[in-house]
């Protein structure tokens, strides 16, 4: 190496090759100390090129040289400055002086060819900026891109606005970027500091193709992470003794003329080993006729199957079906794409933080008592309900269509609840107007404003945004017994089995909560903004305390003589 050379440029891959070559004087210090640092590396290689070193340790030498050529440049400024004191008439001028040191100081490059995942990323945004990653989506630049990508970069990072680069992408309308995220996995129902997921923004810029893919990762994102929370469960069930329990669903809504319409359900929950049977009355929906329909269903978990699957058995038509809601992510079709970007995108939200329990000392006396188990009350003060709506995307038509709730108040009341039990709901079938969106526009800011802007408050990249938020403060009690012996937390864990329900989901987040002391025998849980249910526990008991027999174990296996349904849930509801 040339002394020119390392006096303008010390390159740090030198840190990492066993020979150092000879430097000037000038830099004695800085190169004995960066030889230290290449004997312990080749001391920590010799050892084994494990992943783990190869991220940690060479990002941890990057910091340590990057310290060491700070320290050499204060040097070699105060040395510059001495010199200028002895000379007392000829002392340079301040343009003269800072030249100097600048053609003194010592450059770091930081070498983007070393280090995976997690230590790419250390060098490469030290290279590059802040969020390399976002910016080469946020440009277009597919090259660097592809180099971030294939380095192992972190595709779940988020920026300063909670946005991922699959937020950008869909926003921007980058479908080559899209699809390679999604290769990698990049997480869809992550939120950014707005509360909108990938997918919001896919339905928002319009493209159906998009917003087909980027469902269909979102389903199977949410199977896979099912499936690893429901594994990490198993060796906790063989903790929580057998037991039988019977809960009562009833939902409300605020919207008169809808609340009589609106199913109750009952269902009885038996555990035993590492299996759980649920039965419900509850069989589904006719949408045609706006009525639930009542039946003989249940629902069965065997921890000891290899799938851990659930399944669903119809008890009077004698069928059962594998709830694969991964299956159903690969049959949606683009018609319910369609319905998707012709509605609204709804977010709703339910604040804890500063959430309180007042005891209630004024009860009356017959509703202290659930079933057989006596409770204190208490009033949930500071629970608030966030309810947003977007609606750019939307044509005038659709935008009246969708505001219209007097007249589709019974029908659409119905596509909600019966969205609470399946995620899903029913095409609309009728005829509209050839009347299209304007497309998007194309995006005037650049990155610089962009990533400047306050965490939050980023201009509008595509379309401008139309949103309409209702903050709702809810008033609900909730009935606690210390006569129920099973622990809140032991049962969240069985809620946690029965998650692709989302009244389930609704109540595994309340009973997460810190509550008062006892079992909540009585709790109403706000679902979605205009519908809640409340829930009650009238009956449990652990098998060794009742008189009866413990399940026999047909009890959680399919009958015979029930025939498999193709489908999974899809034709169940």
């Amino acid at each position: 190496m040339r002394d020119e050379e390392v006096q303008n440029q010390i390159t740090l891959p030198s840190l990492f090759q066993k020979e150092i070559p000879a430097a000037p004087d000038i830099f004695d210090e800085y190169y004995s100390v960066c030889k230290e640092m290449n004997e312990r590396w080749n001391q920590v290689t010799d050892i084994g090129d494990s992943e783990f070193t190869d991220r940690y340790k060479r990002a941890e030498y990057l910091d340590c040289a990057n310290k060491i050529g700070d320290e050499i440049n204060k040097r070699r400024e105060q040395e510059l400055r001495n010199q200028a004191e002895e000379k007392a008439n000829a002392e340079p001028s301040t343009v003269e002086y800072e030249q100097r040191i600048l053609e003194t100081e010592i450059k770091i490059d930081y070498p983007t060819d070393c280090g995976t995942d997690n230590g790419a990323q250390i060098l490469g945004s030290e290279n590059e900026g802040e969020f390399p990653l976002h910016k080469s989506v946020f440009r277009g630049d597919m090259e660097k891109f592809t180099t971030l990508i294939e380095k192992g970069y972190d595709v779940t990072e988020k920026d300063k606005h909670g946005n991922t680069a699959l937020h950008l992408a869909a926003m921007l309308g980058r479908k080559d970027f899209i699809r390679q995220l999604l290769e990698f996995n990049c997480p869809v129902r992550a939120r950014n500091l707005s509360g909108w997921t990938a997918l919001d923004e896919a339905v928002s810029y319009g493209d159906d193709y998009t917003v087909m893919k980027i469902l269909r990762k979102q389903e199977n994102q949410f199977y896979d992470d099912m499936m690893k929370k429901r594994r990490e469960i198993i060796s906790e069930l063989e903790n929580i003794d057998d037991f039988y329990m019977e809960l009562q669903w009833e939902f409300r809504t605020w919207i008169l003329g809808v609340s009589h319409f609106l199913p109750s359900d009952q269902c009885k929950i038996r555990k035993r080993g590492l299996s759980i049977r649920m039965d419900c009355t509850l069989a589904g929906f006719d949408y045609f006729k706006l009525r639930y329909k009542r039946g003989d269903v249940s629902f069965l978990f065997d921890g000891t199957s290899p799938d851990q699957t659930l399944i669903f058995m119809d008890n009077q038509a004698k069928f059962y079906v594998k709830v694969d809601f991964k299956d159903n992510s690969e049959k949606m079709t683009y018609r319910d794409v369609e319905n998707m970007i012709k509605s609204d995108i709804e977010f709703v939200t339910m604040s804890t933080s500063r959430i309180t329990f007042k005891r209630l000392t004024d009860w009356f006396r017959s509703d202290k008592t659930i079933g057989r188990f006596k409770a204190n009350y208490y009033e949930v003060c500071g629970m608030k309900v966030k309810y947003r709506k977007r609606r750019e995307h939307l044509t005038e038509q659709q935008k009246k269509k969708n505001k219209n709730e007097k007249i589709n108040a019974k029908r659409m009341m119905w596509q909600m609840i019966q969205g609470i039990f399946t995620g899903e709901s029913d095409s609309d079938d009728s005829k509209e107007s050839d009347e299209e969106i304007e497309p998007v526009p194309p995006c005037q800011v650049t990155w610089e404003q962009y990533i400047g802007s306050e965490p939050g408050m980023h201009p509008t990249l595509a379309r401008p945004t139309l949103i309409k938020e209702q903050l709702i403060s809810v008033k609900t009690t909730i009935g606690m017994s210390k006569e129920l012996p099973l622990p809140v937390n032991q049962f969240v864990k069985i809620l946690e089995v029965l998650a692709p329900f989302k009244q389930f989901n609704k109540l595994r987040e309340f009973m997460s909560m810190k509550l008062p002391e006892g079992f909540p025998v009585k709790l109403d849980i706000p679902l979605i903004a205009t519908i809640s249910a409340t829930v009650t526990f009238p009956e449990f008991h652990y098998c060794s305390q009742s008189e009866e027999e413990p399940f026999p174990e047909h009890l959680f296996k399919v009958p015979e003589g029930y025939s498999y349904k193709l489908g999974g849930m899809a034709n169940i509801f």
